[in-house]
């Protein structure tokens, strides 16, 4: 009894898709599943009305105006990262290259040794790193050419590490020229 029940049950499901098979319209096609999964459309923004305005696009430095300043010690500047390192003695002292105010006068920079940032008159931030010894205080008032410190050493060469920042403290093209 049992084996003539399955028996019906299997004629009856064969029956089942042989008729389905038939109704479907020839001509249709048949799509498999894709395997990948499909993506969700991504978001447009609205476009401004006449109520919202479109943000301001941020001013950028003048093209072919590049700060030039002389160098802060006797020495050859080299272009390494965004700034320069310049070689020089040991016993050799580095100065001011613009007059303003020392903002950080620290060790705490990791990698960049002690450090000196100077809020320049003219909007620049300078930035003095890999010294030796200072001999300035947070706080303090800088004059053009004044003495900042002594030159330091990095990896047996010595020299100290200057780079021009703006306001905003991104790195900016100097030109170096000469020296003291």
């Amino acid at each position: 009894m049992r084996l003539l029940l399955l028996l019906l049950g299997a004629l009856f499901i064969s029956s089942c898709v042989v008729q389905i098979e038939e109704e479907r319209p020839k001509h249709v096609k048949v799509k498999k599943a894709p395997h990948k999964p499909k993506r969700e459309p991504s978001i447009k923004k609205p476009s401004p009305t006449k109520k919202e305005k479109p943000k301001a696009k941020v001013q950028k430095r003048p093209k072919g105006r590049v700060p030039t300043y002389l160098t802060p010690l006797k020495g050859k500047p080299v272009k390494e990262g965004r700034g320069y390192f310049i070689r020089s003695s040991c016993n050799k002292f580095f100065r001011a290259v613009e007059a303003g105010k020392a903002i950080y006068v620290g060790k705490d920079l990791k990698a960049y040794g002690w450090t000196v940032i100077v809020r320049q008159r003219d909007g620049y931030l300078g930035v003095y790193t890999r010294t030796g010894e200072l001999f300035v205080k947070e706080g303090e008032k800088i004059r053009k050419r004044q003495l900042l410190g002594k030159v330091g050493k990095r990896k047996g060469v010595c020299g100290i590490y200057f780079e021009l920042r703006d306001r905003r403290g991104r790195p900016i093209r100097v030109v170096l020229t000469g020296g003291r």
